[in-house]
């Protein structure tokens, strides 16, 4: 009796079948020569309350089977070795290693998603050469938490008195000198970031450099003379 071989959409409606004549599990299992553990399993992943649908057990395995090869991606030991040298060592984002190898024509390609699940499962834990053991900790965004819909993101937002709406019409038509606009640059290790100011109508450009992207941090930058260069 084969215990392990995946069960095909023909066996399925055979249990579909078997199983609404009344049939036992054991009768169903020895019918298509498979253990009981295996209908067992089958019936209770893939059932909806009493319910087993053979097309709806089929697509949740192939969903299942999808899922494990991209992951198995990175078991290959030359595409490993390809993102571990970009993430670890030449910290690249899983978006960019991804990218990159695409249009680099890389032979095998892999998806910024199988980057993630990899990181996630602990696979390039310490490998970097310092900081944290956990290579989540050196992703530029270590993941979404989870609030509730009256939440409102404060982090990373820098407090303006006056909003965009506000400004004068000249500033909105460029027609005189002295209306600036400010914006920040994060850069690769995803703390210090680059502060510029744009003057709206001569375009003129002012660039310094923060240690964070905090406000204390690019308030301080904006404030010191001689911080902010041509």
């Amino acid at each position: 009796m084969d215990h392990y071989k995946h069960i095909t959409i023909d066996e399925r409606e055979t249990i579909f079948l078997m199983r609404n004549h009344g049939n036992s599990l054991r009768e169903i299992a020895s019918h298509i020569k498979k253990s009981y553990s295996t209908i067992s399993r089958e019936l209770s992943r893939n059932s909806t309350g009493k319910s087993y649908s053979p097309s709806k057990a089929q697509e949740k395995y192939k969903q299942r089977k999808g899922n494990c090869g991209r992951v198995s991606l990175l078991s290959n030991p030359q595409v490993f070795e390809v993102v571990r040298e970009h993430f670890c060592e030449d910290l690249w984002s899983p978006e960019e290693i991804s990218n990159r190898l695409a249009v680099e024509k890389y032979p095998v390609q892999i998806s910024t998603m199988t980057i993630y699940r990899g990181i996630f499962n602990g696979l390039f834990d310490n490998l970097f050469k310092s900081g944290s053991s956990s290579a989540v900790r050196h992703l530029r965004h270590h993941g979404k938490s989870r609030h509730n819909k009256a939440y409102q993101e404060k982090r990373g937002k820098i407090p303006i008195p006056n909003k965009i709406h506000d400004r004068p019409r000249e500033a909105d038509n460029r027609v005189e000198i002295g209306h600036w606009e400010g914006d920040t640059v994060l850069g690769k290790s995803g703390k210090a970031c680059v502060v510029t100011l744009v003057d709206r109508k001569s375009r003129y450009l002012l660039i310094g450099k923060a240690a964070k992207r905090t406000s204390e941090a690019v308030t301080d930058t904006l404030s010191v003379k001689g911080s902010l260069k041509m």
